[in-house]
């Protein structure tokens, strides 16, 4: 009864958001969400907890600032696209709601959209289709 009184108090201090890292945070809520995200999103979302910065995903709940989460979404966009990036505050946002943690993403300044390339994928710079031929 001692052992289970002591896994319960330490689960309990363990979710208290001043006691969890954003890692920590982010594991819970894919654990607690599997069966609602879709099997690429739930992947997507993985693979987006691994390549955020280190600082940010070892900093607890309670020390996370504004200034902290745009320091780590500018050097996670130094090498990745500004989709990816918007997929990581898509991410972070429902994160830190799901914990109970007061932070308003809103204020983050994202990357801006890349402008898509003119033309399909068989256009040439004459806009004529190349790679078939005409009958």
């Amino acid at each position: 009864e001692l052992a289970a009184a002591q896994y319960i108090t330490k689960k309990h201090r363990n979710d208290q958001p001043e006691n969890k890292t954003v890692k920590q945070a982010i594991e819970d809520y894919l654990e607690d969400n599997a069966s609602s995200l879709s099997p690429s999103t739930a992947r997507g979302y993985r693979t987006i907890r691994n390549n955020l910065p280190i600082t940010l995903l070892n900093a607890s709940l309670e020390s996370v600032s504004i200034s902290l989460l745009q320091r780590s979404i500018n050097e996670y966009g130094k090498t990745r696209s500004p989709k990816t990036v918007r997929n990581a505050v898509n991410l972070l946002s429902p994160v830190f709601k799901y914990a109970k943690f007061d932070s308003d993403l809103k204020d983050i300044l994202l990357p801006g959209r890349e402008k898509p390339e003119t033309g399909g994928k068989f256009s040439g710079k004459s806009g004529k289709t190349e790679g078939f031929s005409t009958f």
